[in-house]
């Protein structure tokens, strides 16, 4: 039995469904380089895996986005990212506006970077797991953590931001307590807040970077 996706798909042209598939598979391919970089930042591949990954994924990113600009020649990278919702792939982003020739260094700037998407996403992971059981103990070493590496992240690359202030703010309000103490409902959802704005702000700023 055919289904209704089968049937409108039987109706296309190769040409058509060739015009469907590009767009997927640069999404896809711009996704999985993100990905590449910050497996790379985190030392989780070896250089020379980087390298040869990297250097596959952006030939055929060139490729894909040579199809697209035959297809509309009003295509530009921004416009399909804004249209495709790819602003978070920051990293891809970057190594795509740096080209090949400049490989990133493990350490120094680009070390604190990896630190910190790390730590944004394993916070928002700890908060969501542990919604049931918010308790100090567990959130006060990440807050401490978060508030280090952003306190560098200012020293070091971003003079103007303040975003440790945020997280300074909150652990202030739940230092004193036990350990085993559980955060407010108003702290918890406080705490899910600044996690997300920052976050954002970070990658704003990066996408800012040249």
């Amino acid at each position: 039995m055919n289904s209704y996706g089968s049937k409108i798909s039987a109706t296309l042209t190769l040409a058509e469904k060739r015009d469907l598939e590009i767009p997927c598979e640069l999404y896809s391919s711009v996704k999985i380089l993100d990905l590449i970089e910050k497996m790379n930042a985190l030392d989780k591949i070896t250089s020379d895996e980087y390298g040869d990954k990297r250097d596959k994924m952006m030939s055929k990113i060139e490729k894909l986005e040579n199809q697209m600009r035959i297809r509309n020649k009003n295509y530009t990278l921004n416009a399909f990212v804004d249209e495709y919702g790819l602003k978070d792939c920051t990293w891809a982003l970057q190594r795509l506006r740096d080209g090949k020739s400049e490989l990133p260094q493990r350490g120094g700037n680009y070390m604190i970077i990896a630190q910190l998407t790390s730590k944004f996403v394993e916070l928002a992971d700890t908060l969501t797991f542990n919604e049931a059981d918010p308790a100090v103990k567990i959130f006060l070493p990440l807050l401490d953590e978060m508030i280090q590496l952003l306190t560098n992240f200012k020293r070091t690359i971003a003079k103007d931001m303040t975003l440790h202030e945020r997280y300074a703010g909150i652990k202030d309000k739940i230092a004193n307590r036990g350990l085993n103490d559980k955060l407010s409902e108003q702290e918890y959802k406080e705490l899910i807040d600044i996690n997300i704005y920052a976050q954002r702000q970070f990658h704003l700023y990066l996408s800012t970077m040249k």
